[in-house]
């Protein structure tokens, strides 16, 4: 009986050990009326998230406020591209992020090229 228990035990340490090679990161987004309806969206995504996180994933919870089902498409898809690009950065060194322009001085806002305001 012990063997078997530890050759399950070794197993699910392997099994551990492949997912986390292969993690994923996991953005669950629902609405904040689809919560106050029990539509099962945000229970089943609260369900989920341990049971990911368990072998290995990052899971990201997210509630908008004042959206339903339908209406949370648009947040959806601001959210996804921002959560996707932040996850594309943070995986990917050889792209770095632009540095910040530098700030105008005081001096520069005078010049004759500042005083410009040709749109082209």
């Amino acid at each position: 009986m012990e063997t078997a228990t530890a050759e399950a035990a070794q197993a699910e340490a392997v099994a551990a050990k492949a997912a986390k090679a292969h993690a994923a990161k996991v953005l669950c987004v629902w609405g904040e009326i689809e919560r106050l309806e029990a539509n099962g969206i945000p229970a089943a995504a609260k369900k989920m998230a341990p049971l990911l996180s368990k072998i290995g994933h990052e899971v990201v919870m997210i509630e908008v406020a004042g959206e339903d089902h339908g209406s949370l498409k648009p947040s959806i898809i601001s959210r996804g591209v921002g959560f996707a690009a932040l996850c594309w950065a943070a995986s990917h060194s050889a792209c770095p992020a632009p540095p910040a322009p530098p700030m105008p001085s005081e001096a520069s806002n005078t010049s004759p090229e500042a005083s410009n305001t040709s749109p082209v």
